[in-house]
């Protein structure tokens, strides 16, 4: 046993039982002996884990200690991850509720690697409204607020105007948040008098260690972001990337016997030290030797469990990242044709593992298999893609063409069609009836859980979406095949259904129409025998009759919460987030409170006009039976005699003697003819003694509708 491994087992006995700085900062360097085999780390850092247990969270120096460990080849354990969640903890900004950050980070999920958890726990720290952030993607942005009942960060750019918004775990992977401390003001001031010590400085205000690359690619946005004029920029730029440069390259040379790929003895290892290459920027590609050794480990080092296949896929993106050439990648093909990879047949495609692994090592991938594979190969691939894959898929150019050529002749996936939505803009022309209902559906079914859910997404919420879908349907026969497919889909509940198509009715007229028509009339309304309140026998529901006024006033009052109180609420709630700790903010609770009710009278109403069928009462027509919009009158048997107006549903106005054709009284005379006897709700038996048409005055009241 080394010497440093006996140094660094006592040490770990001494902190299970005290907290120091000094001690834990001792532990650290000694953990990166690399002399110091992966098991030995393992079990140094368990113990300390199970000691700490419940103590992490208190303690400043064990949550700084457990942050630090980001970077070791660490295996992945339920202490490792309940250490990473209790360090996050200690440091989550106040305005984020403790109880959510395992949420936020997804300690929880097994498909979230400890490398991903650490960063998010890093970068957690500076979440928070009006802070600065970079993303290689958009540049620079800041934070406009976090919605927690979303889990999302809503975005903006750095001239205030609104970027869209993100999970909060794909912002914590995707954005470098500065702290509070970094304005563009505070840069200004640095850049200007200070021109050498842009990277140490901007550096001291992130929490998550950057590339030199990285790093300057902030500052350059920073500065143009400032309002520096050119000269300035270049200036400051160049003396910038000197001074990084120089310290990058006495870096270098420091730990070049540190990242030699021949010092790794597994997977693991190879992955870290590749990982190591990366962090210090290192331009030159692997020795001959190194690529050796490289494929030895990956043609002895493989099991076929589904976190061993993402490690396989990870490090050999990380291998082909470091500067090969493609001659050079080609005579690695044989490490390409793993089953989980890109097996033979493409029609075996792992999409499951794929899904798994992150993007950046998927995007490697697929552009080295580019240099490997034929074209239709690669066609065929692109089909088996996951979404996220397919948007930064080096070949989704040539298989956009081929696909709107009409040359795709292989089965399309769910992935295909969401990716076809999205990138809609940039085909001049649609394949035939793509985005149809039939496609829509057909898709739905066979999608995986993730996929479904954004699928289900474009009916509910895309107004483009639905008005392309009934702008595909050519007639009434496919208006109807739409809504019978849509009320038979398993994946919709009956509430959904019935809200979506009042959505989609409130901005068509064509649908508005067919459903207000005789083939489509009652349609809607109609439920499956699973539907809550459904019929035993499966038969369609009848539409509820309802009077002109009551619709209107409904439909009024949907447009008012829609157009007016919700708008308003928003404003409120986001007036009340400036209080500071939602926990204990009366002003915020009240404010969601409004909006709950407001969201569930908005579903209520829209279901009830959805089911109500408009009636007439100055056009109705009597026979010999009470109907809605007739007046009868019942001889009780207790001598006296009562006359009734019976309306629509939702009309009621007891001293006026109107009653709703859905109350017990109205059931118990609708549908009777004179001389029939009646139940009554207190006991006595009456008779119906007359029916006839509602006095005129009452009839055009309920027929007619005045603002």
């Amino acid at each position: 046993m080394s010497g440093n491994l006996e140094k660094l087992e006592s040490l770990i006995l001494e902190a299970t039982e005290k907290d120091d700085k000094s001690l834990l900062s001792e532990i650290r360097v000694l953990l990166t002996d690399s002399s110091i085999s992966g098991e030995s780390l393992d079990a140094c850092a368990s113990t300390l884990f199970e000691a700490w247990s419940g103590k992490i969270e208190s303690s400043e120096n064990r949550s700084k200690f457990c942050l630090s460990l980001d970077g070791l080849p660490l295996s992945d354990s339920h202490l490792l991850r309940n250490a990473i969640e209790a360090s996050a903890k200690r440091f989550a900004p106040s305005s984020l509720p403790k109880s959510l950050v395992a949420k936020f980070i997804e300690a929880r999920n097994p498909q979230v690697k400890p490398d991903s958890l650490f960063k998010r726990a890093i970068v957690l720290q500076n979440l928070a409204p009006e802070r600065i952030f970079f993303s290689k993607q958009t540049g620079l942005g800041k934070i406009s607020e976090i919605d927690l009942f979303t889990d999302s960060v809503i975005l903006k750019d750095i001239k205030n105007a609104d970027a869209g918004k993100m999970r909060i775990a794909e912002a914590l992977d995707s954005l470098s948040i500065f702290s509070e401390a970094l304005s563009l003001e505070k840069f200004r001031e640095i850049a200007g008098s200070h021109p050498n010590e842009i990277f140490s400085s901007v550096s001291s205000f992130l929490p998550a260690k950057l590339s030199p690359k990285d790093l300057d690619a902030i500052c350059r946005a920073l500065l143009s972001a400032a309002g520096l004029d050119a000269d300035a920029i270049m200036r400051i730029s160049q003396k910038s990337h000197a001074h990084s440069s120089s310290a990058v390259s006495q870096k270098n040379e420091e730990s070049e016997e540190d990242i030699s790929l021949l010092k790794s003895r597994n997977m693991k290892e190879l992955c870290h030290f590749l990982k190591k290459r990366a962090e210090l920027d290192a331009n030159d590609p692997p020795t001959e030797p190194e690529l050796a050794w490289a494929r030895k480990i990956f043609e002895r080092d493989h099991e076929d469990s589904p976190r061993a296949k993402i490690l396989y896929m990870e490090t050999l993106a990380l291998l082909l990242d470091t500067h090969l050439a493609d001659e050079t990648v080609k005579t690695l093909s044989d490490l390409f044709q793993k089953p989980f990879l890109f097996p033979v047949n493409p029609s075996e495609f792992d999409t499951e593992t794929w899904n798994s692994l992150p993007l950046s090592p998927a995007k490697t991938l697929l552009s080295a298999i580019k240099l490997l594979k034929t074209e239709d190969y690669l066609l065929e691939l692109f089909t088996r893609l996951p979404l996220k894959c397919m948007q930064s898929c080096p070949f989704e150019q040539s298989f956009r063409s081929a696909f709107e050529a009409g040359l795709i002749k292989i089965e399309t996936s769910p992935d295909i069609f969401l990716w076809a939505w999205k990138n809609r803009s940039k085909f001049k022309k649609m394949v035939g009836n793509f985005f149809s209902h039939k496609q829509y559906f057909k898709f739905l079914t066979s999608s995986s859980t993730q996929t479904k859910k954004e699928i289900r997404n474009l009916l509910i919420s895309s107004k483009e979406y639905q008005k392309t879908v009934l702008d595909l349907c050519r007639n009434e026969e496919e208006l109807r095949d739409f809504i019978e497919m849509m009320r038979d889909s398993e994946d919709f509940s009956y509430d959904e259904r019935s809200s979506c198509i009042v959505k989609i009715s409130r901005d068509s007229q064509k649908l508005k129409d067919f459903l207000n028509s005789e083939k489509g009339r009652g349609l809607q309304s109609n439920r499956k025998k699973s539907d809550p309140g459904a019929n035993p026998s499966g038969q369609s529901q009848a539409p509820i009759s309802v009077s002109l006024r009551s619709y209107r006033l409904k439909a009024k009052e949907l447009e008012s919460i829609i157009n007016k109180e919700l708008p308003l609420n928003s404003a409120a709630i986001a007036h009340a987030r400036e209080y500071g700790d939602l926990r204990e903010n009366a002003e915020y609770s009240a404010a969601k409170e409004r909006q709950n009710y407001l969201y569930g009278r908005r579903d209520m109403l829209e279901k009830e006009l959805l089911s109500g069928k408009v009636l007439d009462f100055c056009q109705i027509v009597l026979r010999d039976k009470a109907i809605p919009g007739s007046t009868v009158e019942i001889a009780i048997d207790d001598g006296t005699s009562e006359k009734y107006h019976i309306l629509g549903a939702w009309d009621s106005e007891p001293n006026s003697q109107i009653i709703s054709c859905e109350s017990a009284l109205a059931q118990s005379i609708v549908g009777k003819c004179v001389g029939v006897s009646i139940l009554l709700s207190n006991g006595h038996s009456a008779t119906i003694r007359a029916i006839s048409p509602l006095p005129d005055e009452i009839a055009s009241n309920y027929s007619k509708y005045e603002n």
